[in-house]
This record gives structure tokens, sequence and C-alpha cells, in this order.
């Protein structure tokens, strides 16, 4: 009953204007029954609201479902509809005029209620008949006008108390849908009398920046550019405009890379042609459904919904599981999905749809998109009454480089659902339905995209490329997509590869970090990727001018293509006198390649490859440059090093521990240290405080306080040593992703990855060098890890020219994990 209006009244107000229902009709027994009603609706809606004041607490509730909320949604749907028939003068006559199911004198199950229509009721009854008390409040209301689908637009009043729940749903649905840090909304719906409009604009007001331009292009681009890249924008429209305003911003060379954009859609459908068009560009497209009749955002779609229709189009069991055997393209053989809603009746014109390719499959060398995904081709919004039609052949679908990416929840969250299909075909089948499934007809023989480079048991390499590879420079958000799903491709279902965040790759991606893609000049199918950077400093300090590369990763055939890219790159430059890789960004960062311990995982801020890529990179002609070791070293009850105390060593040297209160402060500390300490090191360049920053912002609570050791001598810091709790294992099953949800599940488990640990970093000033300062840090963390239950500890690369370094892992028990080295070759 959302199209009537609850009317709360002061028992004052109450007293000084009596309503003819509450006089008239009403026995005793019913009065009664109105109070208690009332009051259980008062409690409900008092809980409710509280619980949903902050989007937070949406959000909380939201992602909480249990059985019993189905039965209170049940009971409390079935109290409004009998509090309705005591104090809404037209439902209570309709009622009278319907006797309940099965004969039965009073009404006491939700059945036992009619449903209403437009027909039967909203034309039959005045809007202030259909209210409650049977009058139409004197303030607070705001009155929307359908669109008019049914053939006659109608008015709907909503009271204050209505319009603020749905602002809490819309506000709570955003906010969870779209994370944002700074959110500034562009409201592109239509303003007028229609509800979606003026009421998103009101309920964005809450949690963003709002500014509400309508469907007016030219407003929108002139925000963009005026309020610039500092902010993270939704856009909201209805899914046509979305395409106008991509196809509009791209004519005018729109720098999207510089922008965090996402779009939020309602009023018509959203075919997934459609949004994997608009996810080019968007980083985010989600599409909510309203009606003004019901309410507005009764539904919208989450992460784990879009897994689920994407994951319909390539799974034919579980299309026939939820839709049923019926479905058309449900069948052995069929991939079309039939679109499941009509259209509205100016897109049934046949000259309308003269334009529209047909349903049966065409000539091999016009590939069309399913049915389904046709509805791009349609505007179905009733005010439109027009179609929006492609002009002939040119306008046949653009084959798009990947599948429709499957969302966190499908393919991170729940990678076991991903493998339900054959493991060599998975990955393809959502590219095979976007291209429109060419060579549908048993005798046209396979599709080239089914010429995988992931042989038939999920290891990388098997076929031959179908055509001379090409680099292709990431330009958009797509293409990242691309570039961050390289590595499930050159290790699926191995977990000795630990990734990159995503969030880094990004920030750097957005910070201009040129980054590329090696494509198949054939089928388009991505064989590997890298970057392609160089940094003055680093030239600086090796003494010539380097091509850098680095997140480097391949596929076995893609190897040799991907190296003549890169030398032609670095030739290309003009300046460059050597290669040096591959680095992410720099050797003091992370990078390498390791070229022995391939049976052991690697782990986080090291590197993992198959031994391959060494032959790979030295049979073309590239040579080792600072080789090194990473070590493993078991956590034992009694430490093997140590001797006389701090205080005997020095009485003025003290060993402090981190103080995650004190970060900030103690982060200055350690870049001073950082840089002093390894300044003598050939491949070391100075690491700015900022860029120190942002390699540990947001993972502050991450860290072991115990594991972040410092020595000072007479107040002055001289030595430290960082470990942090190896990861790894999480960012192997989150495959890299640590996106706001996964962030927070980190939180929530990170105990039970405090069983590892990391050595990050340590290092002595060069004037205190060699008086056993390091070893004193070394015994005391020994100590810390020991108790904080720790049992293995691992080190990042420790050069073979400091052997000082490499006692002391040996005396703790420990030995080389990993060969470790960077590669140089001249230009």
């Amino acid at each position: 009953m959302t199209e009537t209006l609850r009317q709360d009244l002061a028992p004052s107000a109450a007293a000084a204007r009596p309503s003819a229902v509450r006089r008239d009709g009403l026995t005793a027994r019913e009065r009664w029954r109105r109070v208690r009603l009332s009051s259980v609706a008062r409690l409900r809606d008092t809980v409710l609201r509280l619980a949903r004041r902050h989007p937070a607490g949406w959000r909380w509730l939201a992602g909480r479902y249990h059985p019993v909320l189905d039965r209170t949604a049940l009971a409390s749907a079935r109290s409004v509809c009998a509090l309705a028939a005591l104090d809404v003068p037209a439902y209570r006559d309709f009622l009278a005029s319907r006797p309940a199911a099965g004969g039965r004198r009073g009404r006491r199950e939700l059945a036992d209620y009619p449903e209403t229509d437009k027909e039967s009721y909203v034309v039959g009854y005045g809007a202030a008949r259909r209210c409650w008390a049977g009058r139409l409040p004197d303030r607070g209301v705001v009155v929307d006008e359908s669109a008019g689908s049914s053939g006659r637009p109608f008015n709907w009043p909503r009271s204050e108390r209505e319009l603020r729940t749905v602002h809490h749903d819309i506000a709570g649905y955003t906010s969870l849908a779209f994370p944002m840090r700074r959110p500034f909304v562009i409201n592109a719906y239509s303003m007028g009398a229609w509800a979606t409009g003026t009421t998103t604009g009101a309920a964005m007001a809450r949690i963003a920046v709002v500014k509400n331009t309508g469907p007016d292009l030219g407003r929108i681009v002139d925000t963009l550019h005026e309020f610039g890249p500092d902010f993270d924008y939704l856009v909201t429209a209805y899914p046509p405009f979305l395409k106008h305003l991509r196809d509009r911003l791209d004519a005018d060379g729109f720098d999207w890379a510089r922008y965090r954009i996402r779009a939020s859609c309602g009023g018509e459908g959203m075919t997934e042609a459609l949004r994997g068009y608009l996810e080019q560009r968007f980083d985010r497209v989600r599409s909510a459904y309203g009606a003004s009749d019901l309410t507005i955002g009764i539904g919208a779609e989450t992460a784990f919904t879009v897994w689920l229709r994407r994951r319909m189009w390539t799974d034919e069991t579980l299309r026939a599981a939820l839709l049923g055997d019926d479905e058309p393209g449900a069948g052995p053989g069929r991939r079309d999905v039939c679109r499941r809603h009509p259209l509205p009746e100016s897109a049934g014109d046949p000259a309308a749809l003269a334009g529209l390719a047909p349903d049966g499959p065409g000539p091999p060398a016009d590939v069309r998109i399913p049915l389904a995904h046709r509805l791009l081709g349609v505007s179905v919004h009733p005010r439109h009454h027009r179609v929006l039609r492609r002009p002939g052949r040119d306008a046949a679908f653009r084959p798009l480089p990947t599948p429709p990416e499957v969302d966190d929840v499908g393919d991170r969250r729940h990678p076991e659902r991903e493998r339900r299909l054959h493991p060599a075909l998975h990955r393809r089948a959502g590219r095979l339905l976007q291209r429109g499934v060419a060579g549908r007809d048993a005798g046209d023989g396979a599709h080239p995209d089914l010429h995988s480079t992931v042989d038939g048991d999920g290891r990388a390499g098997g076929a031959a490329m179908t055509a001379a590879a090409t680099l292709e420079r990431v330009a958009d958000r797509r293409a990242l997509r691309e570039f961050l799903a390289v590595p499930d491709r050159v290790y699926p279902d191995d977990g000795r590869f630990v990734p990159h965040t995503h969030q880094q790759i990004r920030q750097w991606w957005r910070a201009g970090v040129p980054m590329y893609l090696l494509r198949d000049g054939g089928t388009g199918a991505v064989l590997g990727r890298t970057t392609l950077h160089t940094d003055a400093a680093f030239d600086a300090r090796l003494g010539r001018r380097c091509q850098l590369f680095g997140l480097t990763e391949f596929t076995e055939p893609a190897a040799e293509p991907l190296l003549d890219a890169i030398t032609a790159a670095g030739r290309a430059a003009g300046d460059r006198e050597t290669l040096f890789g591959p680095v992410a960004l720099l050797p003091n960062e992370t990078g390498g390649v390791i070229t022995s311990g391939y049976a052991d995982r690697g782990f986080v801020d090291s590197a993992y490859n198959p031994p391959r890529y060494v032959t790979a990179y030295e049979s073309y002609g590239f040579v080792r440059r600072f080789e090194s070791d990473t070590w493993i070293c078991p956590v034992t009850p009694e430490p093997t090093v140590g001797g006389p105390g701090v205080a005997a060593v020095d009485p003025e040297l003290r060993v402090h521990r981190g103080d995650l209160r004190r970060l900030d402060e103690q982060l200055h500390m350690l870049h001073g240290l950082l840089n002093a300490s390894f300044a003598q090191l050939g491949y070391y360049t100075e690491i700015p405080i900022e860029e120190l920053r942002r390699q540990t912002d947001g993972l502050a609570y991450l860290l072991d306080e115990s594991l972040l050791l410092y020595l000072t001598r007479a107040g002055r810091p001289v030595a430290f040593v960082l470990c942090v709790p190896d990861l790894s294992e999480f960012l192997v099953r989150v495959r890299g992703d640590l996106n706001l949800v996964n962030r927070l599940r980190l939180l929530a488990t990170r105990r039970r990855y405090r069983r590892e640990a990391v050595l990050v970093v340590k290092g002595v000033l060069p004037e205190y060098q060699g008086r056993g300062y390091q070893r004193l840090l070394s015994a005391q963390l020994r100590r810390n890890l020991h108790a904080g239950g720790y049992r293995t500890l691992r080190s990042t690369y420790v050069g073979r020219d400091n052997p000082a370094s490499a006692a002391q892992f040996r005396a703790m028990g420990g030995r080389p994990l990993h060969g470790y080295t960077f590669y140089e070759k001249a230009l």
C-alpha cells in the first residue's frame, strides 16, 4: 500500500479535526484493534527508521538476510492491510465489495486481501479517499506523475514520511553499490512532475554533492570540466542517455583515464550488451527498478545479480534451471537468450524495427548480437515514442576484446562458480556470446576465440597465435581490467603466484604510467602485458638512460613477440641506451625474476614466475643484474642469535617498537633511515616521502606493532627492521583485488594471517654499520615473532654482494628460497 499516505497527527490535532471514519462505522472492538495495529506499526517504523537513518546502517541491514525477515515482512504487510481496512475509506469500501478467499468471514492471512489495480481502485476512488483518514494532508506532500505507459498518466501523492523512507533507501543502496570517497552526483534524469528526477536529486544530497542537470549533455560536459577529476562522479540517467553521454565525451576527446565515473540508471531495461559498451568507459554501471504506483527503487542490481545474469549467457544448465526448460534459447545448441519483457507499443511498428538485425543467424561476415542484446537498439521508455535505429550494416556491434567482466562476487569471492564450465572454455565463453556467436550452424566450424592460449589442463601456452601480435596501450578502464586479468590467464589456479594489488596498479595507471597489452592480431586475445616507463633518478644512478619495463607477464607463445615490442619501444624512444627490468616501478620497490626455487610459492613484495621466463629473457640476449636471493627462516622458541643485551653493548642504545597511533611520525623517521641506509646500493634511488605514504596508505590496520622495530643511540634513530604479516594467501584468494569489501574481510580475519611474516626491509645508517646493531634488532625481532605465534619468516631479496645479511639468516636456521635477478640488454 505504498501508493497511499500515512498521516501522523498529534493527539491534539486529531481531537480538533475528527475524522468521519473514526466516528462512524467502527465498533469498539474495531477501534481497539486499530489502536493495537497503530502501536505495532509505529514501533516497527521507529526501529527501522533508527536502523536505516545512516547509510552505513542501511548497508548493514541489507547484507544480513535471515528467514525470520521473510516472516516479519509478511506480518508487516498484513498489518498494513488490516489497518488500511479500518482507516482508509476507499480501501474499506473496496474490501466490502469483495469477500475474503474461501468465503471466510474474517481476513486473517495476507492472501485474504484482494489485489488492487488502477482500474478497480485508482480510477474508482479519488486521491483523498485513498489517503489515511480520508483526507489529503495540507503540507509535506509531493505529487508525482507516472509516465503514462498504460495510456493515461496518474497522480501519486507521497507523504513526507514515505519520501523520507525512499530517500534513505536510495542513499543506502547508492553507498552500497558505488563506494566513493568524494562523491559527486550528476542527476541527468528528466526533471518535472516525474518521480525519478526530483526524488533522486533529493536523496543523493544526503550522501554527496549533487547537480541536477537533467538530460542535458552540454551541462554535464561543462560540469565535469568545471569540477575536475578530484571527485568520484556518479551519473544517474536513463540507459540510452548514458550511451549518448559516452559517445559525446568520446567525440570531444574527453580524458576518461583522469576521471572516476560510475553510472546508475533506471526507467528502462539494461541489457548486458549496453552495460558492456558503457563499462568500456564507466567504472561500473548498475540499474535500479521502480514504478510510480509501487515505489521508487523497489529493486536494484548487485554484483551478484550482474554475475548471475552474465553467467546465464554461458551456462545453459543454469539458465534452464532458473528460467525453465521451455525458455527460448535454453536447449542444446541454442545460445540466444530471448527477450523476456514486451517492448512499448511504438516499438512494435514494423517500419521502426526494419533497421534491427534479424533473429536468425546471418552471414558469417555479419556477426550480430543475440536477440536480448538488441534492446540496445530500441528505446523502451514510453515518453520517447520512437525507436533508436542502427543505420544499416555499419551499425553491427563492434566485437569487444573481452567478455563482459564478471563482478566481484562472481569471479573473486566465489571462483568455484566460474569453474562449472570446462576450464579451457570458461574464460572465452562470454566473449563468444558478446560477439554474437558467429557460425552457430553445425557446419561453421570452431569459432576463432576457441583457439585459446590456455591448454585443456589449465596451463598457460598451447595454441599458436593466429596472426602477428600487436602492442596496444591501456587507454580505458576496460583495457585496464584486461591488464589486471592477465595473471589469471598465465597462472590459472596456481597459488604460488602472488599478484600485485589492483589498487596499486590502478593508482599507477591514473598517475600516467604507460601500460600495454599484447594482443593476437587475429583473434584479439590478450597474450601478455607490460609497462614501458622511465625514471631520471634511476638513469643517473646507473649512468645510462634505461627503458624500464615491469609488471611483465606473458603466455609461452607470446614471449618473443612481447620482448620484440619492448625492444622496439626502447629504440623508438631515440635516447634510450639499454632495457632494464622487470621492475614495478623501480628495483627498490618490487619486480625481478626468480631463477630457482620454483616449487616454493612467492610472497608479498616478491616475484614468482615459471622457469620459461628465465629461458625467454636469456635466449633473447638479456644478462643478469643485481643477483640476489630471498630467504626463509623458521621461528624457533629460542633464537640462535643473540649475545649480550642492548644495554651491555652500549648503554645509550634503546630498542623501540612501532606505534600505530604515531604511524605518521614514525613514517618520517623510517623514510630518513631508509634512504640513508640504502644510498650505497647500485640500484637504489631515493624514495620521496609522498611515495612512501602512498605505498602504506590504508594498510596501517594490518601492521603488527611488534614487528616494526628501530634502534636509537642517544635518542637518534640509527637502525630499523620492518616485518609485516604475510597476506599472500588472502591476496591469492581475492586475486589481488583489495576493494572495500575485501579489505573489511581481511580486517575481520587478519588474525589468521599471523602465522607467517615477511621481512620487507632493514637497514643501518652507514656510519654505524659493522657494530652489530642489526644483530641486536634481529634478536629482538625473533623474540617478538615467537611471542606473536609466528612460525615462519620470509625475507625479500638480499644481494649476493651482502654476505653479512645472508650470515644473519643462516644463523637463524634459514636457507635461500628463490634465486633472484633483474635483466638488462643493450639497445
